[in-house]
């Protein structure tokens, strides 16, 4: 957290991110416990530490080898879970796939 010199908050870190590939094999992350490969492109990132509530803030990317284009679809946001993540990566033709590299990053 940083705050200024009368002790407000002026912002935090990124509390987790995780950079995984090809399913569930993590490279390295910050406040994931781990990552459950759900099927084809379907993931849960597992936080460490869960929230107080679910209004974080969260970004997804992925990228594909040889250029190809990558999207990256959230499920269901309305049941946001406090201790973990679900989302799904798709193929620019809407079909699901794992990805060369998955990164997710959320911050409160």
């Amino acid at each position: 957290v940083f705050q200024n010199s009368n002790g407000v908050v002026m912002g935090t870190l990124v509390r987790i991110w995780v950079n995984f590939q090809n399913g569930n094999s993590i490279n390295d992350s910050v406040g994931v416990s781990s990552v459950t490969d759900n099927g084809t492109g379907d993931f849960t990132v597992n936080f460490s530490n869960a929230f107080s509530d679910n209004d974080y803030a969260w970004s997804c990317a992925g990228g594909r080898a040889n250029n190809q284009g990558a999207i990256i679809a959230v499920q269901d946001t309305a049941n946001m879970a406090t201790d973990s993540f679900i989302f799904t990566t798709r193929n620019t033709s809407n079909n699901k796939e794992d990805f060369t590299h998955t990164c997710f990053l959320c911050t409160r």
